[in-house]
């Protein structure tokens, strides 16, 4: 009985990490590709960031990923806005405000490409 509920507990906490997100922001994209400027991060697919000087971090970030859920002009994929993983693979040196510049695909999946730049909520993960 202990058991089940310790892992009733931990299955909470993970459902409630799930829909948390600490930061809110702006999001643009890139009309075309951006090569990668982390060392060894060639392979970072199609979704992938260009974060601004504050998420940067001096370059400590690269590499990483963030997950993002957009907050207004969303594609609806499911309840609670679409959301999607990018890798940060560059720093977005004059970002004109925006938090995030992502590859055009990550975009248009979350986003609808018309409205140019999207209000997101996001948060690190790995």
């Amino acid at each position: 009985m202990k058991k089940c509920v310790v892992l009733l507990f931990a299955m909470l906490i993970c459902l409630a990490s799930i829909g948390s997100y600490c930061e809110e922001g702006l999001a643009s994209y890139y009309e075309s590709y951006v090569p990668p400027s982390c060392p060894g991060s060639t392979e970072h697919g199609e979704h992938y960031a260009s974060v601004n000087n504050e998420l940067w971090q001096n370059g400590n970030i690269c590499g990483h990923s963030f997950m993002i859920n957009c907050t207004a002009n969303c594609i609806d994929h499911s309840v609670g806005g679409p959301t999607i993983v990018v890798m940060a693979i560059n720093q977005c040196g004059n970002c004109d405000g925006v938090t995030m510049m992502l590859s055009k695909s990550a975009f248009a999946y979350i986003g609808k490409l018309e409205a140019g730049s999207i209000p997101i909520s996001y948060k690190y993960v790995f």
